[in-house]
């Protein structure tokens, strides 16, 4: 009988552990490179500009109020002095016209010389004429006969009256070149109860062109 050998055969080893092994291993090296490199770039550079920036603008704008308000201020104070001189300028031009037309009014000064003649007049000579040989009885009956349409006095009366006292300031009474009329102008004395000779109203009629 032959020999026969038997050869057994030896199961080849399979390479695709090997394969595998390489195939994961490369990638993960190359990925977790690839994150640190991305990582580190932007977190070391960018965050300080931003901070810079954000800083030099904060000052900006922190700086320009505090001027503005300062300028507001003096514009406020300027504008207030300026109101207050205006004002008192006004006011003192308002008194000087005031004072003008009440003491070197024209009109006015007439009227109280005419008046103060008149009274004079009635008071020292045409009442105590009125009174003269009559009881106060009398007096009155003819006193009240005036008390409605007053007795009146002209400057004609006036400038005779006590040898011509008053002829002079009668000639000066003047508005302009015009002259007092000496008929038209006059004082009116209205005589009041008691019938003293202080109780009396008065009034004054000018034709001086005024």
């Amino acid at each position: 009988m032959a020999n026969t050998k038997t050869t057994k055969k030896t199961p080849k080893k399979s390479t695709k552990k090997s394969t595998t092994k390489k195939v994961t291993t490369k990638p993960k090296t190359e990925k977790k490179t690839t994150a640190k490199k991305v990582v580190k770039k932007p977190v070391e550079k960018k965050p300080i500009v931003k901070e810079e920036v954000i800083k030099e603008e904060i000052k900006v704008v922190e700086t320009k109020p505090v001027e503005t308000k300062k300028e507001a201020k003096c514009s406020k104070k300027k504008f207030i002095l300026i109101g207050s001189i205006v004002a008192g300028v006004i006011v003192l031009a308002v008194l000087i016209v005031l004072c003008i037309t009440v003491f070197f009014n024209k009109e006015r000064i007439t009227t109280k010389k005419v008046k103060s003649m008149g009274v004079d007049y009635y008071t020292n000579y045409l009442y105590d004429v009125l009174a003269k040989g009559r009881d106060k009885k009398d007096l009155e009956k003819i006193l009240v006969r005036y008390a409605g349409r007053g007795i009146k006095i002209n400057l004609e009366t006036l400038e005779k009256y006590d040898s011509g006292k008053y002829a002079d300031e009668i000639k000066n009474l003047k508005s302009g070149k015009k002259t007092c009329d000496k008929k038209n102008t006059m004082v009116i004395i209205y005589p009041e109860e008691p019938y003293n000779k202080t109780d009396y109203r008065v009034e004054i009629e000018l034709d001086c062109g005024f």
